[in-house]
């Protein structure tokens, strides 16, 4: 499980720079990284509701 939530993050960070270094490219170029940041997410609660039910 921590190297899901590891991998998750590293994710996160890969994403970041690249809505960084495409900065102001175009409007669709936001709605492609808005919407992977939403799936990102969207794991996360996913993980952190089967982390929850395990140690439940």
């Amino acid at each position: 499980m921590a190297a899901s939530f590891r991998e998750l993050e590293a994710r996160r960070v890969a994403l970041a720079a690249g809505r960084e270094a495409k900065a102001g490219l175009s409007p669709l170029a936001d709605a492609l990284f808005d919407n992977a940041e939403a799936h990102l997410a969207a794991d996360a609660k996913l993980l952190e509701d089967v982390r929850r039910l395990l140690d439940g």
